[in-house]
């Protein structure tokens, strides 16, 4: 692990009375946190804190009076975690970022922090050829600059660009070359790698890159402030000469990163805080940055995946519902032929006997007075295709064949 992590867990109510027994800067020294911190973290646990002049009372012997912890059911607020440690922001009731950099990421920050600050020297020693070839663009420049105009050379617009990022007075190049050539060491050791961009356009200005684990984390440049001094001078020939503004190197660095295409100002030289001060942060800085971007991606990755699991969990439902809907459609289409057929069934059994009662009837009416009708009669007949028939239509009786049950043969 890149990182020792310490952690302390308090109920509402132990955090409470830790609250109530040493004032917040002690506490915020003990868990490694501010005191601003501490007064969010009491106001979210909807913890009292001791009043003004709480601890005035209790020094001297007093009994002041202590605000009572108010009742809470919230779940979310009855414990809390503090994670602290020598590299890592506290956070309360969440796991550091750091910690879940990939393993990459957190071998890189523990190999740079056992490397220990970057040290720039105070003379150029065995210089990076990133810098010998800035040097000697810069060493061409002021050799011309020291030329009439009509005598000097410029190299081409695509060889001009080349240099590192660095806007400085010729009188403050040395220093410039010397916080460059330690940063692109540190960062080699590290296994990273300085490089110069190619410009956007021909004479736009290359931006000096910063890549770690073959991504780019940031640029880098240097430059100079200057100050503006107002030039009178009425004898001039031109108007514009009598009266203008120059601007006049101070000799103040000031260390600019980008991201995104945005110049920030991360460091600016002060009365003994160099800029030099502040790389080992501003490079570590950048591996922050790498950890982050990867986190981030791989933080939307899962929150991609579950939107995915969802739409999938989301269609398998409706697929579900779907075929539960269409099984009970069909048993209730099924079930609905049944009654449909048994219904069939019912009233051709009624026509059957209806037929049954008419040839009934047939027979009392044509058969005389005995009700006898003769074999081979017409009328026989007729009552034997209309018991047939009853028969035929009827469900509890076997269907005796009929022409009705033929199909024409064309063959004969």
């Amino acid at each position: 692990m890149a990182n020792h992590i310490k952690q302390r867990t308090f109920s509402r109510q132990q955090f409470y009375e830790l609250v109530w027994s040493a004032t917040l800067a002690k506490i915020a020294q003990k868990l490694n946190c501010t005191v601003p911190m501490l007064c969010d973290v009491c106001a979210k646990f909807m913890i009292p804190r001791p009043y003004t002049g709480y601890w005035t009372l209790l020094a001297k012997g007093k009994s002041p009076e202590i605000t009572p912890l108010p009742a809470n059911d919230d779940l979310g607020i009855q414990s809390l975690t503090f994670y602290y440690g020598d590299h890592c922001v506290t956070t309360v009731n969440q796991v550091p970022r750091e910690l879940l950099y990939d393993q990459e990421v957190q071998e890189l920050l523990e190999k740079a922090r056992k490397l220990g600050p970057l040290d720039v020297p105070v003379k150029l020693n065995k210089p990076h050829r990133l810098v010998v070839n800035t040097k000697a663009e810069d060493d061409l420049r002021i050799r011309n600059d020291a030329l009439p105009y009509n005598k000097r050379s410029y190299p081409e617009p695509a060889k001009r660009n080349s240099r590192l990022a660095i806007t400085v007075s010729n009188q403050q190049l040395g220093r410039a070359y010397r916080i460059m050539d330690a940063v692109i060491k540190w960062v080699e050791v590290l296994g990273g790698e300085v490089r110069i961009s190619e410009p956007k356009y021909t004479y736009g200005r290359a931006d000096t890159e910063v890549w770690f684990c073959g991504e780019l984390v940031g640029c880098i440049r240097i430059r100079e402030k200057q100050n503006q001094k107002k030039i009178v001078n009425p004898k001039a020939e031109y108007s514009w000469e009598r009266e203008r503004t120059e601007l006049i190197p101070n000799g103040k660095f000031v260390l600019e990163t980008a991201d995104l295409g945005f110049r920030r100002i991360v460091a600016v030289d002060r009365e003994g805080e160099p800029i030099e001060d502040a790389l080992t942060g501003i490079l570590i800085g950048f591996i922050h940055r790498l950890g982050e971007e990867r986190l981030d991606e791989r933080e939307k990755g899962q929150r991609e995946q579950v939107k995915v699991d969802r739409e999938r969990e989301r269609l398998e439902k409706e697929a579900e519902l779907s075929r539960r809907k269409a099984e009970f459609e069909k048993r209730k289409s099924d079930e609905q032929a049944k009654v449909d057929e048994l219904v069939r069934q019912v009233e051709v059994w009624q026509q059957a006997a209806s037929i049954r009662s008419f040839l009934d009837m047939v027979s009392v009416v044509f058969g005389g007075k005995a009700g006898a009708v003769e074999l081979n009669s017409g009328l026989a007949n007729y009552l034997k295709w209309g018991a047939q028939i009853a028969d035929r239509i009827d469900p509890l009786k076997e269907t005796p064949r009929s022409i009705l049950d033929e199909e024409f043969d064309v063959s004969r």
